[in-house]
């Protein structure tokens, strides 16, 4: 799953919500315009 979110102000709360996937252990990565990774966390669906 892709999302494109356009930051408006610094430290900005973005909600991604995976469930409709199922449950499960997901990856999550967050990249810059650019492709460079900012972030990567775990997120366990239950």
């Amino acid at each position: 799953m892709t999302k494109y979110f356009t930051q408006t102000i610094p430290f900005q709360k973005i909600d991604i919500d995976v469930r409709a996937n199922g449950k499960g252990l997901y990856w999550v990565e967050v990249r810059d315009a650019n492709g460079k990774r900012l972030g990567m966390n775990r997120v366990v669906v239950q």
